[in-house]
């Protein structure tokens, strides 16, 4: 390690822990933490992803802009931020001046611009906010948040299993009071997210990395080691192929460079157990007729909206000005020079009338904000781990260490997902794990 990196390590031994003295900010961390599964919510407006979480953060993002600190995280979230604004509102204008496309550019355009200020509220609110509370009270803010979607879930698997009117009667009420345009049905769970795969998402990029964490610290296994069988349980009942992937993927880079190697693998077996029983069960699940129309060549509209929604920009990126980007919004009017012809109209089918849109982050950041877009918010990642490798480098107690290590496996499994299914930035669990990073970064050095 060269001299300004140890230099910068090095400020990390002399920090003192977090405290929850000044109890707004606890108070407005554990919101933020404890509504992280309420995917959407029952608004008169044309979106489907509104985060709970992220309008919170909305709300108080104004009484924590005094006394900003600025860290290299920052300076590269802002940058990306500046950047896509500016592109945005040039793009905005030619749009509006050559093509005349006025009313839906506009709304396509606004409704991108908030989504994305709704997502980095989350991260300048909780950067914060954290730096005020320790990590055993993010850690149980964010299992007290999930407990209600866990609950909603088993009643789902319940309902799904044997039949139960009740059960069955109070996962359509709450849904349907709640999330009145999401996925309900007795065969796959989606907790109190949109449908099956995003809850999957949830539980993997947030929920089971903070559980496996507290489960490695904790003198009490078993409530913990219960808590994480619910957690698989309610997860396999999801049926969704996006979310094993993203499990897969967060087992297999815990087992390379998670804590505690051997509970990662572990898990892969629990999990491909766990799979195979529940193939065995149920034969003919939504997972396994999306296997089988992947590998017959036959793809369900659920894998070509996926797959073209990434690929398409890359594909048509010659026969496009996606290497430039259309602006925040574009997908709506330059639809059809992004996405190939053969996925046009299965992507339309799953977007709002009229404003189509693509499902995959990776691919709407390239296709809107071209390489420069793609390449600073690479960058924020890139950032974001380096900042982690100092912080762990720090003198610390064993569950800040664990903590830090599993938000490295979770952000690399929640990279992998937002290329492959999830494509909103108001979706708050990105700017999370970058807020839990920046804040013990924050804590540890000198001010």
């Amino acid at each position: 390690m060269n001299e300004k990196s140890a230099k910068v390590c090095s400020n990390f031994c002399s920090a003192s822990p977090p405290t929850t003295a000044w109890q707004p900010f606890a108070v407005i961390s554990f919101l933020l933490l404890f509504t992280l599964s309420l995917e959407s919510l029952p608004l008169p407006i044309q979106a489907q992803i509104v985060p709970l979480t992220s309008l919170l953060a909305l709300v108080f993002l104004p009484f924590i802009t005094v006394r900003v600190r600025v860290t290299p995280l920052f300076k590269m979230v802002i940058a990306f931020a500046i950047f896509v604004t500016i592109h945005s509102v040039i793009a905005l204008f030619l749009d509006i001046t050559i093509r005349g496309d006025e009313v839906i550019r506009l709304i396509a355009w606004g409704r991108q611009v908030i989504g994305l200020t709704a997502g980095l509220s989350v991260f300048l609110v909780l950067r914060r906010t954290l730096i005020s509370v320790s990590d055993r009270f993010i850690i149980s803010s964010v299992i007290i948040g999930a407990l209600p979607a866990l609950g909603l879930a088993l009643l789902n698997v319940l309902w799904g299993l044997t039949g139960s009117v009740i059960a069955g009667h109070i996962v359509t009420q709450v849904r349907r009071a709640l999330i009145p345009l999401g996925f309900t049905a007795p065969f796959r769970a989606s907790g109190l997210s949109l449908e099956p795969s995003h809850f999957a998402f949830y539980l993997v990029v947030v929920v089971i990395p903070i559980c496996l964490t507290r489960l490695i610290t904790s003198k009490h296994l078993f409530p913990w080691a219960a808590l994480l069988g619910l957690i698989l349980i309610t997860f396999a009942y999801t049926f969704s192929i996006t979310g094993f992937v993203v499990l897969l993927v967060f087992a297999i880079a815990g087992i390379l460079f998670g804590p505690r190697c051997h509970v990662f693998a572990i898990a892969v077996f629990s999990l491909l157990l766990l799979v195979g029983g529940f193939g065995v069960l149920f034969p003919n699940n939504y997972a396994v007729w999306q296997a089988q129309t992947l590998l017959s060549g036959e793809w369900s509209l659920s894998i070509t909206d996926r797959l073209y929604s990434t690929l398409g920009p890359f594909i048509n990126s010659l026969s496009s000005y996606t290497l430039i980007g259309y602006g925040l919004g574009g997908t709506s009017t330059h639809f059809r020079e992004i996405v190939p012809v053969v996925a046009q109209e299965d992507i339309a089918a799953v977007s709002w009338e009229g404003i189509p849109n693509l499902r995959t982050l990776i691919g709407r950041i390239l296709a809107e904000n071209g390489l420069i877009g793609l390449a600073l918010f690479i960058s924020i990642l890139i950032v974001g781990l380096k900042e982690l490798h100092c912080a762990r480098r720090a003198r610390s107690d064993q569950l800040r260490s664990y903590l830090l290590e599993s938000t490295r496996v979770a952000l690399v499994s929640l990279l992998v997902g937002i290329t492959i299914g999830h494509g909103s930035f108001a979706l708050p669990y990105l700017w999370f794990w970058l807020a839990l990073i920046d804040s013990r970064y924050l804590l540890n050095r000198p001010r």
